[in-house]
């Protein structure tokens, strides 16, 4: 940050030993004295001395490292680094985003489809909530709250526009009749923001009120199988909220998972097709705490009747993993042919149980099929102890995982899967990371079809090993060609290195026969890197965040090319119309990349007054 030159050291360099840093551009970089380059990047690498065994790239790291006198490995954790000289030159906005006082928290980062500006969502500050605005701004001011927000999410549709959800975290605890807490909300651009109010967490304009983070007491509902006589709160009820959306010609269906707390579950709901202006769509319905729902109170007109707690129908969503603690017979029912997997809780009720345990951590892509009704989505979860993958090829169906067989499931990595996320590729692979025992571990399963044989075994990879690593992790898929003029799928992850307390990103290396190995190791079993995988901390010269939900995203610039979908481009080619200076404001803000293909990261940092998004990419 703020280098004008840079100063290379070596044999015979003279004068001409400095660099104007403006001018460099990622990659490799040779110096030239009397019109003779220097040796770096044009000797034999594999030089050996007097060593009389051949030096390759199948030789041991420690051969490599005692022997290849033309390298230069770092001792504990890469032998393959030789003594060319490459630049990573990273580019940092400090204040891509900002809020509108004060802290930001929980970023998340997409990049808009059609015109290929980078779009955020984010708690804005202490009271305020912001997402991007569609094929508008990169982010705006959505929603307002007597307190600050929590669960932040965002997608885009093929046509740019922007879904989110959020929850405010408002709270007036008062017994078991006059307790009012914050809603879970789902917005789009579709539908445009609210009009500002500081109750607009509460009111129905332009959003849909899906849940509330408390449940009511005086035995209106049940609270993991038993009737509590008081309310039941938190604002950390609900964690990881994923949003999914699929593109249909003129329509988009949206899919949503997250974890509750209280109940124990990860709920799943489904949308079609989203409408055009504020209406329930499927499992997107809109609750007052009022009608078909237990609320802790009926309609009084006392001005709280939006405010109370309340537990959602069991009918508007299914699960993914927990027990449906609503969805109860009477034990005879059960003795007369009622045959849903059931648990007894108080010898009188039965409860349906999905056989998964819920964790906190959950994330849900879709591949989108002609219709809604081909869709296919896929969730990962962390259930405590180990990392599943679930498949539902029919997400409108609206049954539970277990006996009713709504998902399909397979055990991905065990004995661990925190911070698990998911992206399906352009030709329908599935790619997923996730920390294992403090590791950054990658599974790759071909299509839907492969994923009975996965095999973790032989085909999970471990990343990145080198210290304890691998937290907040994002993933992206994309097309890139390779050097026999073929398209091939390149997965890239970012995330918390945690040693270094920096952002990184990782990417599969194509090989130089142009056949991609999803099986190939980062790291040894000694954590050394093997060179499979392009592992790049980002020199960032901000502290990062360090919020607990504020995760390290990482976004790529796709379109069609021809009939190859999902090409990763130069953000310039997305349309240059669009392209301008990044401008970040408290209510709004625009932001873009810098006009090459490299990948872009988005991630949280602090500031003098507060903390703020800043974006890196490799200029």
């Amino acid at each position: 940050a703020n280098e004008t030159a840079i100063e290379l050291t070596g044999f015979n360099l003279g004068s001409n030993k400095t660099v104007n840093a403006s001018s460099l551009t990622s990659g490799e970089y040779s110096v030239s004295v009397s019109e003779i380059e220097s040796l770096n990047n044009k000797n034999n690498d594999n030089a050996c001395g007097a060593y009389e065994k051949g030096i390759t790239e199948n030789s041991t790291y420690e051969e490599k490292a005692v022997y290849a006198y033309n390298r230069q490995p770092v001792e504990k954790s890469n032998h393959l680094l030789t003594d060319n000289i490459w630049f990573d030159v990273w580019e940092f906005d400090s204040d891509a985003a900002i809020p509108m006082s004060g802290k930001l928290s929980e970023p998340v980062m997409k990049i808009n489809p059609t015109n290929g500006i980078i779009g955020f969502a984010f708690v804005s500050g202490p009271a305020d909530f912001s997402m991007a605005d569609g094929n508008g701004d990169s982010y705006k001011q959505y929603q307002r709250n007597y307190a600050t927000f929590s669960n932040v999410s965002l997608a885009f549709d093929d046509k740019g526009n922007s879904y989110g959800t959020a929850t405010g975290l408002d709270t007036y605890p008062d017994g078991v009749t006059n307790t009012l807490a914050g809603r879970f909300t789902f917005m789009t651009s579709k539908w445009g923001p609210d009009a500002g109010d500081m109750n607009d967490n509460y009111n129905y304009e332009n959003k849909l009120r899906l849940e509330a983070i408390g449940l009511p007491g005086d035995s209106k509902c049940y609270v993991k199988g038993t009737h509590p006589s008081t309310y039941t709160m938190t604002e950390t009820r609900f964690a990881s909220p994923s949003l999914a959306v699929a593109s249909h010609e003129s329509n988009t269906s949206v899919y949503l998972a997250y974890y509750d707390d209280i109940q124990g579950q990860i709920r799943f709901r489904y949308g079609s097709v989203c409408p055009g202006s504020k209406n329930d769509f499927d499992n997107f319905v809109d609750n007052e705490g009022l009608g078909n729902v237990a609320s802790q109170k009926t309609w009084n007109g006392s001005g709280n009747e939006r405010k109370y707690v309340f537990e959602a129908n069991t009918l508007k969503f299914s699960l993914i993993a927990g027990a449906d603690w609503q969805k109860y017979k009477p034990s005879s029912d059960a003795a007369n042919g009622y045959t849903k997997q059931v648990v007894s809780k108080d010898g009188s009720n039965w409860f349906y149980d999905t056989g998964y345990n819920a964790g906190q951590y959950v994330a849900i892509d879709v591949i989108a099929g002609s219709y809604a009704s081909n869709d296919k989505v896929v969730a990962v979860w962390y259930d405590g102890t180990d990392c599943w993958l679930g498949l539902n090829t029919n997400p409108a169906s609206g049954k539970d995982n277990g006996v009713e067989n709504g998902w399909s499931c397979k055990k991905i990595f065990s004995d661990g899967g925190e911070y698990c996320t998911v992206k399906t590729g352009p030709d329908g692979s599935i790619h997923i990371a996730a920390n294992v025992d403090g590791s950054l571990k990658y599974a790759y399963i071909k299509d839907t079809s492969s994923i009975d044989s996965y095999n973790e075994a032989t085909d999970s990879v471990t990343v990145d090993s080198f210290t304890i690593t691998g937290e907040q992790i994002n993933i992206d898929v994309g097309r890139k060609l390779n050097a026999q003029g073929e398209y091939v799928v390149v997965p890239y992850i970012s995330y918390y290195l945690n040693s270094a307390k920096l952002p990184a990103v990782a990417s599969l290396v194509i090989p130089d026969n142009g056949t991609m190995d999803y099986t190939a190791q980062g790291t040894t079993v000694k954590d050394v890197f093997t060179g499979k995988w392009e592992v790049s901390p980002v020199p960032t010269p901000s502290t990062m965040s360090g919020g607990a939900n504020d995760k390290v995203n990482v976004g790529l610039w796709k379109k069609t090319v021809g009939t190859v979908k999902g090409v990763i481009v130069k953000s310039s080619d997305m349309n240059p119309t669009t392209k301008g200076s990044n401008a970040s404001g408290t209510t709004s803000g625009n932001c873009y990349g810098n006009g090459t293909a490299n990948p872009v990261l988005g991630y949280a940092i602090k500031t003098s007054s507060g903390t703020a998004i800043e974006t890196a990419q490799l200029k």
